[in-house]
């Protein structure tokens, strides 16, 4: 007889790892694993609502495609006993086995509660956390992303409050998705780390001008004489590293040169610079230059390098670092 399986958290929020957990445990036990949202297991207030809660995991379940054997349960009474939910949960299924799921630092809470209804402890499933205790984009599934910027939850409230300034929180987010969209569409592997690396781009840009220098004379010495407007490429860098974990040297590259570019760079590196000089939300029609970037990011790159040349020279600015100097003469030419 099939079992049925029954996956209890706040996922708070949903993580990858829940899922590729649950498909793990689905395929072993044979048996569907249905996603339960309950507060009871949780020792502290979760950081998001059980409404927000609610409509992360129906944007998640309402994608086509999913595995068959993962499932949304109907949403559990809101402060609902843990005993009482275990005991309709078993009489929803009464003509099946049924086991319980839960991360590893909640198997005690669930065993401790089961004790007066008859438990046995190979009903109990230990799932082991993969979360990191900075969370990440990387970390949550990609139809959750729109929820959290709107609701400026987790990393992007970290981010809004780091900022400082609702316009560049908004130019950060249309980044992060433009960049998303051009490595996705270029076929790039793991296209998330564009999004990380578009939506962390420009934190380093609140700083005062002292904690500036100080940040590049102590981390970027041979950069310290640079203009002043470039430090934030690279004090962005080491706060992406600092306050949201990102430890993946691709994505901090493209942070760290994403202003001025340079010669020889990788294709997020080429992205990421695309993104942020045509995001849409710029004050001129840049529809044409991300076009040619979703069809090809190479040609694209090329294209936006150009007419950043172009606007520099128009305008009569001096190309005042050899970074940008570089990266002209590398792409460009004379």
């Amino acid at each position: 007889m099939e079992s049925e399986i029954f996956f209890l958290d706040a996922f708070d929020p949903l993580r990858k790892s829940d899922v590729e957990g649950a498909l793990v445990i689905a395929g072993r036990e044979n048996a569907p694993v249905h996603f339960v949202l309950t507060d009871c297991l949780e020792e502290k207030e979760p950081k998001a609502t059980p409404l927000e809660r609610k409509q992360m995991l129906e944007a998640y379940f309402g994608q086509a495609g999913l595995p068959s054997v993962l499932r949304l349960f109907p949403f559990s009474e809101e402060g609902e006993p843990l005993s009482s939910l275990v005991e309709k949960l078993r009489s929803k299924k009464s003509d099946h086995p049924v086991l319980f799921l839960v991360k590893k630092r909640n198997c005690k809470s669930l065993k401790e509660a089961l004790m007066s209804l008859s438990f046995r402890p190979s009903e109990i499933l230990c799932l082991d956390e993969a979360g990191r205790a900075c969370l990440r984009p990387s970390e949550v599934p990609e139809a959750l992303w729109p929820i959290l910027e709107k609701k400026r939850l987790y990393y992007v409230g970290k981010l809004e409050s780091l900022l400082r300034s609702g316009h560049r929180l908004l130019h950060s987010i249309s980044v992060a998705n433009l960049c998303y969209e051009i490595a996705k569409e270029n076929g790039l592997e793991k296209p998330e780390k564009a999004y990380e690396a578009g939506l962390f781009h420009d934190v380093g840009k609140h700083l005062g001008e002292a904690q500036e220098r100080s940040i590049m004379e102590e981390k970027y010495p041979p950069f310290a004489s640079f203009p002043r407007w470039a430090f934030h490429q690279f004090t962005g860098a080491y706060l992406a590293k600092k306050e949201f974990g990102i430890e993946d040297e691709d994505i901090l590259e493209a942070i760290r040169f994403h202003a001025t570019g340079k010669k020889d760079m990788s294709p997020l590196g080429k992205i990421v610079y695309s993104a942020d000089k045509i995001d849409p939300l710029r004050d001129y029609d840049s529809s044409e230059m991300i076009a040619l970037c979703l069809k090809d990011y190479r040609k694209g790159f090329l294209k936006v390098l150009h007419e950043n040349r172009v606007y520099l020279t128009g305008k009569g600015y001096k190309v005042d670092n050899p970074l940008t100097k570089e990266c002209f003469d590398y792409y460009l030419g004379e």
